[in-house]
């Protein structure tokens, strides 16, 4: 048996950057079981299977080395294109029924680039995380290397993410995940995904930087994360810290530590009780090739 795959970089605008997806076009005959095994043997963050559909509405199961997942954002920019560029390629709207959301995504241009932008399904906030020991544990860094302005903050889009603000870029390249302390967070919160974050970007355009780590789900680190770009659109939102930039696309770094640099767009809009979150991307195909399985 033959089976199809397409690898592609999500979040960049050149090959051997971004955040890696694999994508297999034609899984609508596939079951669960043999859609885990490829994404372990593909050794990726995520892969993402189409299970049919089409005139702009598609069944995706996103999958994780370790687990299918409810949502992930850098899968559905990485698949959408593939779906734009290859099937839907009239169209600049289309619909991905998800394992709980339908997801809408459009196509725009923004910095000179043809990306593709969904609307975030909702953020929940879960409050602050109080024990700041905690907070700089889960980072392996000292308590005067975060950011003392803000608290570090608990939200989930589907999946989880605790959000830590740090000082400056050079406490967020120094941080690294301690696996020990985030098993307590989850023992204790049900929260097991750490985002860390500071302000400034490391390119032209970009206005925050931050580094995601998720051990309990087998990635270690991430190079672009579409999920934790909503959950931190909506914590600089609460935490007043996008004042001016409502309603228009920020720049948020990522994967620098990795040499994967990687570019989210995210927007704002409304109020705490209506927020509209955006989150936007390039992506490209970098490799194609099938799977043989007697």
């Amino acid at each position: 048996m033959a089976i199809e795959f397409r690898q592609w970089d999500v979040f960049t605008d050149r090959a051997l950057g971004g955040n890696p997806l694999g994508i297999f076009p034609h899984a609508q005959d596939m079951d669960t079981e043999m859609m885990q095994a490829l994404t372990r043997e593909m050794n990726l963050s995520e892969c993402t299977f189409i299970c049919g559909g089409g005139d702009g509405r598609f069944k995706v199961r996103i999958f994780t080395p370790d687990r299918e997942m409810i949502f992930a954002g850098h899968p559905v920019v990485g698949t959408a294109e593939y779906i734009f560029k290859n099937i839907e390629t009239a169209s600049n709207e289309i619909s991905f029924e998800l394992m709980r959301d339908v997801v809408s995504i459009s196509r725009l241009q923004h910095d000179g680039q043809m990306l593709s932008c969904f609307t975030s399904p909702p953020v929940r906030w879960h409050g602050e995380l109080p024990d700041r020991q905690l907070a700089a544990r889960l980072c392996s860094l000292e308590e005067d290397r975060l950011d003392p302005r803000y608290a570090t903050g608990l939200l989930d889009v589907g999946p989880t993410y605790c959000i830590v603000p740090v000082r400056d870029r050079d406490a967020l390249e120094s941080a690294c995940c301690d696996i020990t302390a985030l098993r307590e967070l989850h023992a204790t919160t049900g929260f097991d995904q750490l985002t860390v974050m500071c302000d400034g970007g490391y390119a032209d355009g970009g206005q925050f930087s931050t580094r995601m780590f998720a051990p309990l789900h087998g990635v270690m680190e991430d190079a672009a994360t579409g999920s934790s770009a909503c959950c931190l659109a909506e914590y600089l939102a609460l935490t007043g810290r996008l004042e001016g930039m409502h309603g228009r696309f920020v720049g948020l770094d990522q994967g620098y530590s990795m040499h994967r640099p990687s570019r989210i767009w995210f927007s704002v809009e409304g109020s705490s009780d209506s927020r509209l979150i955006r989150i936007a991307g390039g992506a490209l195909e970098v490799a194609s090739g099938e799977f043989r399985i007697d």
